[in-house]
């Protein structure tokens, strides 16, 4: 049994403490991410997103011929220019601004570049017509044609260069095209460059976008490429301008290509990532729950979509590589977005529902400006709206139960509030004694010592080497207490503790309590004596003794049959520590201060402020922190009313250091009796309930 209470602790980590928890309040667990996992909404959810993103790599691969394959047939070919390089725009145009346009096939070759084994196929075909048209440059030809690009001559003339496109759309139809006068032609009327869709009419025929100075892939769910609503187009074409060569006459070439690496990396790899990811985190929740040992929903997270997110900046660093700007910008923004999704797996306790905020937060600003960049008009993310619904559910989820747990608790509270509103009228003895004990905690508080732990012995050898061998060399009068630690070949300072090194080990702190808990009840009794204090009796007892609670120890102790009356406050129970640790003390044992304690009533606060004088002048005790919860600054939210001082200590006395007790830290609560009288059975029930809707 020398590690059992760690055994069993290992065994159900991330789980106990949780259970019992309402939904949202599990998110501000220790391990928020693989508590969640065990309930079913989120198994839910993330087997949902699996789906969804499995399916968006599946799409991918069955996309991926597209890539290389011609996009067509279509008789006619235009350019619009929708921008100049000084500006114009609409009607302000006279020109497309190009000497020449025309597209490429699969050769992806100009007609005056074929390879002569081609010149007689149908891509050396040439066109019907060919020239410019209002604002557009059209090509026509007898048969469908299709393209993988199309390549645009600049103006011919010097001095043109203002006239130069600097955002243009390609389109193509197989309607019957009527220009007529001409009117039809000519530049829009209203609107901004960059508005429109894929889909226009122009001079009595309906047109489909097929290309722009820039762009990026499209895959479709294969679940909405099967629909009539899945695009025509593969490709998404960016409204970004562009600044061409000034050089008069030059050849510019646009071919509808992204490199393999790139399209698989982002398109295929990063979706398959994040789909395995969903998945593994739904499959891991219910796994874990019978295999504990079994990885937590939150590594497999992380590591999963940190293998995506690697992906996605694989992905941006070889489009900046190859001078494609945009694409290395989109894929960097949706890398950040899944490194947000990857610290989300790593955070730990309430740091997860701020990641998803600030998550959320970055999400909106960076899809924002980058959308703003690419399209002249900002766009949210799916991610951002994912981020947004879970935080917005968890956080109004998370205010039902603490407003659940206020409800249940409210009655109780404004007791406790009446009766220390009471204490503190105006010209009351207790408001004074109140002040006093503000006084007096704050002179023993001087130590700073506002955040203990519970720590191992300092041993010797961790000391500097000038004060290690001079504890060496005077080894006498250092030598521990237990022989114990010499034949285990450690030597401690006796009274110092370590303040680098914590206790880890729940059993560690079970057993020193259960030792120091015995010491520290000697002391309880000699400071309840000195001071009036009193200990509650058993149930049968004080009904016995007329609905009398308590009862003092200087009438007690000698007496046998009233001793065996008193309530003695027990140690914490295993399963009250477990639900701490992975509630409030992200599975730190450390924290656990209270393991151990112990309780004294007074009749008036005269009393307990005495109390706590005779505990702060004990030689026999070390304080490491007191909390006045009857300060009238304190917030007694935070406890729904109640009010006590509570002090955590150590019994430091030869014989706790004899049996290696004295490193353990305590509580002792004083307590007025009004208080201890409204803190019923009934009471603390109601207490536990709303604790574990709050999930504290």
């Amino acid at each position: 049994f020398s590690n059992f209470i760690d055994l069993q602790w290992d065994l159900i980590l991330d789980k106990s403490g949780v259970e019992s928890s309402d939904f949202a309040s599990v998110f501000y667990s220790a391990h928020p991410l693989t508590a969640a996992s065990r309930r079913w909404q989120l198994q839910l959810m993330m087997l949902a997103c699996g789906v969804y993103y499995g399916l968006e790599g599946i799409a991918a691969i069955d996309a991926r011929h597209i890539m290389t394959k011609p996009y067509g047939p279509f008789k006619h070919f235009r350019l619009e220019t929708m921008l100049t390089r000084d500006g114009s725009n609409g009607r302000e145009i006279a020109g497309p601004g190009v000497s020449d346009f025309n597209l490429l096939g699969r050769s992806r070759c100009t007609r005056a570049s074929l390879p002569s084994e081609r010149s007689d196929g149908a891509e050396s075909t040439p066109p019907t017509f060919s020239g410019p048209i209002g604002t557009s440059f059209m090509v026509s030809y007898p048969e469908g044609r299709s393209m993988t690009g199309w390549y645009l001559k600049s103006g011919a003339a010097e001095g043109s260069q203002p006239h130069d496109p600097a955002y243009f759309n390609v389109w193509a139809t197989n309607g019957d095209v009527v220009v007529g006068d001409g009117s039809c032609a000519l530049g829009r009327e209203e609107g901004m460059w960059w508005e429109g869709g894929d889909e226009s009419s122009w001079c009595g025929a309906k047109w489909t976008r097929v290309g722009s100075p820039t762009w990026s892939f499209k895959v479709a769910p294969a679940w909405f490429r099967l629909t009539t609503l899945s695009p025509k187009v593969p490709w998404s074409f960016l409204q970004l301008p562009v600044d061409l060569p000034k050089e008069r006459g030059l050849l510019q070439t646009y071919i509808l290509h992204i490199e393999a690496l790139t399209y698989d990396a982002f398109f295929v790899l990063s979706p398959l990532f994040v789909s395995a990811a969903a998945t593994m985190c739904s499959l891991a929740g219910a796994i874990t729950s019978h295999f504990p040992k079994f990885p937590g929903a939150h590594l497999w997270l992380a590591i999963l979509i940190g293998m995506g997110c690697f992906c996605e900046f694989f992905s941006a660093a070889i489009a900046f590589s190859t001078g494609r700007n945009h694409l290395g910008a989109e894929f960097l923004v949706f890398g950040v977005n899944l490194l947000i999704f990857t610290m989300m797996g790593l955070a730990q306790g309430p740091w997860l529902v701020r990641t998803v905020l600030i998550g959320w937060v970055i999400n909106l600003s960076d899809w924002a400006a980058i959308s703003m960049w690419l399209f002249q008009t900002p766009h949210v993310s799916f991610s951002g709206i994912v981020m947004l619904l879970l935080w917005a559910a968890v956080f109004i989820l998370r205010k039902q139960s603490l407003w659940s747990s206020w409800r249940l608790l409210k009655n109780d509270q404004a007791s406790y509030d009446t009766l220390f509103a009471a204490l503190m009228e105006e010209g009351k003895d207790s408001r004074l004694q109140i002040e006093q004990l503000e006084k007096a905690v704050s002179m023993i508080s001087t130590d700073d010592r506002g955040n203990p732990h519970q720590r191992n012995r300092l041993r010797v050898d961790t000391l500097p080497p000038d004060l290690s061998a001079q504890y060496a060399t005077d080894s006498e009068s250092h030598l521990p207490h237990n022989p114990l630690f010499l034949e285990l070949g450690r030597r401690y300072i006796p009274g110092r503790l370590d303040p680098k090194s914590d206790v880890a080990s729940v059993n560690q702190l079970c057993a020193g309590a259960a030792v120091a808990n015995l010491l520290l009840l000697e002391r309880v009794k000699v400071w309840a004596e000195e001071t009036g204090g009193m200990f509650r009796l058993r149930k049968g007892a004080s009904e016995s003794m007329d609905g009398q609670g308590f009862v003092k120890w200087s009438d007690a102790k000698d007496d046998a049959v009233m001793r065996e009356q008193i309530q003695w406050s027990s140690m914490k129970r295993h399963g009250r520590m477990f639900q701490k640790l992975a509630r409030s003390y992200a599975h730190k044992p450390y924290k656990l201060l209270d393991i151990g304690r112990h309780s004294i009533v007074f009749d008036d606060i005269a009393g307990l402020v005495g109390c706590l004088g005779k505990i702060s002048t004990d030689s026999n005790v070390c304080i490491e922190r007191v909390k006045n919860r009857l300060s009238p600054s304190y917030n007694s939210d935070e406890t729904a009313g109640y009010r006590d001082v509570c002090i955590n200590l150590r019994v430091v006395h030869k014989q706790a250091e004899t049996v290696g007790a004295d490193i353990h830290t305590c509580e002792v609560q004083l307590i007025l009796r009004e208080f201890a009288v409204l803190k019923t059975a009934d009471g603390h029930r109601r207490y536990v309930i709303a604790r574990n809707s709050r999930g504290t």
